[in-house]
């Protein structure tokens, strides 16, 4: 299972969701999510969703291998986006959230660099 979040109209979707079993996609806007669906057609592994980041938290904790945004984080409020997504990679899972702007490091050490 992989979420592709703020996917927009599928493209990044499309060359990553071969390698999952099922694939959330989901954007705030349900025009790019009519769109998604019209360019990826209708397959049984996709669940698509038209919802904010920060309105993730009724997916299951846990069951996620890979949570992933291309450059979708800096139009969120972060700290809230992050606190209710950090909750569906399972364990060794995978968090990618990309986005324009001044890096965030959570590792005290790496913000002293």
């Amino acid at each position: 299972v992989w979420h592709d979040m703020g996917a927009g109209s599928g493209v990044h979707t499309r060359r990553i969701a071969p390698k999952f079993k099922t694939t959330i996609m989901s954007d705030s806007s349900a025009s790019n999510v009519d769109a998604a669906r019209a360019y990826l057609g209708e397959d049984p592994s996709f669940i698509f969703r038209a919802a904010k980041g920060r309105e993730a938290a009724d997916i299951d904790a846990g069951p996620v291998d890979l949570v992933f945004g291309a450059d979708m984080i800096h139009y969120t409020d972060v700290d809230e986006t992050l606190r209710v997504v950090l909750h569906q990679p399972k364990s060794g899972g995978t968090l990618a959230l990309g986005g324009v702007g001044l890096p965030l490091f959570l590792d005290p050490e790496l913000r002293s660099l």
